[in-house]
Parts: C-alpha cells; structure tokens; sequence
C-alpha cells in the first residue's frame, strides 16, 4: 500500500494536494483537498442588527427585523445585489442576508457587509512573518493561503503581501466603508490610518488589511462591489496624499496602488486625506435646514472602476445616482427632523450616532448605533431622534 504523491512527511496538508492510496487488486485512489464552502452560523453575538424594508402587495412594510447569521470569524452580509441594475435580489422574496457567503463581491453586483476586528481575534505574532524561520514562516502562509481558498479570495495573497500583517488580501471590488464604533486600523502596505467612528475609507481594488487599536472590538460596514479589473492602474506616487477638500465634518480616506520597484503587483497606499469634497446644508421638503451631508465616493457604471485617476467626486451632491451607480454618502442630521427617501432605488443606512427612526406603511422601526437599514425600492420616511448620525449607501 503506497501513500504519497510527493506530500512530505511531518507537512500538514494544504488544499490542491493530491492524496494517493494503492489498493491491492483495486488499484490506485486519488482524491484532491478542495476547498470546503464557509458555513454561516446562527448570530448569537447579536451583533450586526438589521430592518429590510420591502414592497409587500403594493404596502412598504418592515419584512426582516433580526440579527443575520454570520461566520465564525463574525462576518455578516447585511444584504446583497446580485446584479446590477437591481432587480429579483431586490424584491425581498429571498432573504439575501443568510445566503451562503462568499469574499468576493457577486459579479456585477454587490453586498452590503459588517466586519467585526475582535481582541481574541488579532494574532499576537500577525506581524512578525519576517522574523519566523523559513519552515514556520511557510505553515502561517501555507494557513493563510488555504483560508483565502475557502471563502473565495480570487487573489491568494503571496508571501510577500503577508510580511507586513497576515491580514493583508485583496478582492475584485471597489470597498465602501464606515467605522461603526472602536478604533480599527487600516492597514496598506506602504502605510496604516487609525480610524475612529464616523470615518470613511475607500479601497479602489488595492492590498489592504485589518488590525486594532486598543483592546476592545471594533465594528466596520459597507459595500463591496464587483468592479472592472482592467480598470486597475499602478498610479505615480504624490510626495504626500492629496489635500482635496476643505476641513468638515465628514473625514474620509482613499486606499489606491502605486508603482512600485520591489513589487511588480504594485504598493497600496493612501491617495486621498481630507474630508468630503462637497458636504452642504440639506434641506426637507418646506425649505427648512434639517442637517448636512457630503458624498464619500460614486460609481457610474454595472463594474466599479478603481483606477483611482481623478475623484469622482465633483460637483454638488445629486438627487439620485448616476444609471447602474452607487453614491456613497455620510448624513447627519439635526433631532427631530424628518427626511423623505426614494422608493425607486436600494438604500442602506447605517446609524453611528443617536437613533434613526424609520417609518413604513405597516410599523415604525428604531435603529441604533452600529444598526442598519436596508430599503428595497418601498415608501419609507426617516425620523431623527437626538442626536444624529448615519451614512448612506444608494444605488
């Protein structure tokens, strides 16, 4: 009986080996290690709160109002859009949350996740890759590898990306975030911004990874969607991130890849530092001043392009999206205010301050920090209750 085909001994397996096993008067058995599908568990963390709002026989009506079900490494979709323009994943009928969960965002489409950054879950030894000797330093990568494999990470990260922090990856999506609540850090792999809740940051399809200040969690959210590849570009790297805007009230940070001489894949880094570029009073519909708001980022097209060549940012904030866009957009607003919405597209909001009171035609819904409210084409009236946060996803 023969075993083998070229494993080591003492070396654990990894996914893509191929098991020999000889069978006298069978014959030779080969079975491969493939990658097994990530099951999704019950929320018992209660983390990640959600109301999806949903045309129901012609009535906006709250259809889900619960806790979905996460991995075991605590990540969870909100919801997700499995194309673009949104039309079936867009209805309610399936509950898009609790599908089974894949890193990478659907093609020609998006999800709307959270990311839990815990203290159990932040490796001691995350970076100090170069300091291992060559055999334990090739099991953490052989490890990381395999975990990339089995959620679907189009792009295994090398060796060389993981010296930094074994955290670092990268996905086929343009990532629209939020800090929630806690101080996560950021990672890129020429620097790392420590965020604080209220911020934005913006990863245009570049290396990136996860890491924590402090000891307590840290909750982040937002969408991934599907984006152009080809569109990627090694960018010049400025002497300093661009200034942009003005001071504000809503900071944000854009991620980007530059050219790189040690690094034929390119280095991310950060291209953006400054606030929104066109944050403005918002009014209701009398005239009356009920807050402010400022655009992050937008997207005009099915695939998200992540050449980071120019801001997409430009000009007073819209009314709607651009055809098949997204519009990344930071709110806050005054106590007690009221806001219509559209019911002719998907949005997502996400509480980081106060109480945000959303109104259907069958019940009334109160979303606190770190909740979320998704908006599936339906009648819904928002409500402020003091004080006042959110940020807004619309597509």
């Amino acid at each position: 009986m023969g075993f083998g085909s070229g494993i080591e001994v003492g070396r654990p397996l990894v996914i893509g080996d191929v098991i020999e096993l000889e069978i006298e008067g069978i014959g030779v058995l080969r079975n491969r290690i493939v990658a097994p599908r990530v099951r999704k568990i019950r929320n018992r963390f209660r983390i990640y709160k959600r109301y999806v709002c949903a045309d129901v026989d012609g009535k906006s009506e709250f259809i889900i109002d619960d806790y979905p079900d996460v991995t075991r490494s605590r990540l969870a979709d909100i919801w997700k859009l499995a194309e673009t323009p949104a039309r079936d994943s867009a209805t309610g009928r399936v509950d898009q949350g609790n599908e089974p969960f894949e890193h990478e965002a659907p093609a020609n489409g998006s999800v709307f996740r959270c990311v839990t950054i815990d203290p159990a879950d932040v490796l001691p030894t995350a970076r100090l890759l170069p300091s291992l000797s060559p055999a334990r330093r090739k099991l953490f990568v052989d490890m990381i590898q395999d975990l990339h494999r089995t959620i679907g990470t189009h792009h295994i990260p090398a060796e060389q990306d993981l010296m930094k922090h074994m955290s670092m990856h990268r996905t086929d999506s343009l990532n629209l975030f939020v800090c929630l609540e806690g101080f996560p850090t950021t990672l890129n792999d020429d620097d790392e911004v420590h965020l604080q809740p209220g911020d934005a940051f913006v990863q245009l399809g570049s290396m990136h990874g996860w890491d924590l200040s402090g000891d307590k969690a840290a909750f982040i959210g937002g969408l991934l969607i599907d984006a152009d590849r080809g569109s990627l570009t090694q960018l010049e790297r400025p002497a300093a991130p661009k200034p942009g805007s003005r001071p504000g009230r809503f900071k944000r940070y854009v991620s980007a890849t530059f050219r790189s001489s040690d690094k034929p894949a390119g280095r991310s880094g950060v291209l953006f530092d400054d606030f929104s570029p066109n944050e403005a009073e918002i009014h209701d519909e009398s005239g009356k001043v009920v807050g402010w708001a400022g655009d992050i980022w937008r997207t005009s097209a099915g695939k998200a392009d992540i050449s980071g060549r120019e801001d997409t940012v430009t000009g007073a904030m819209r009314d709607r999206p651009g055809r098949n866009g997204i519009t990344f957009r930071m709110v806050e607003l005054l106590p007690h205010c009221r806001l219509p919405t559209s019911p002719e597209r998907v949005n997502y909001y996400s509480v980081i301050r106060g109480q945000l009171r959303a109104i259907s035609e069958g019940r009334t819904i109160v979303a606190g920090r770190a909740e979320h409210i998704v908006q599936l084409k339906s009648r819904m009236l928002l409500r402020i209750r003091p004080t006042r946060r959110c940020c807004s996803l619309s597509s």
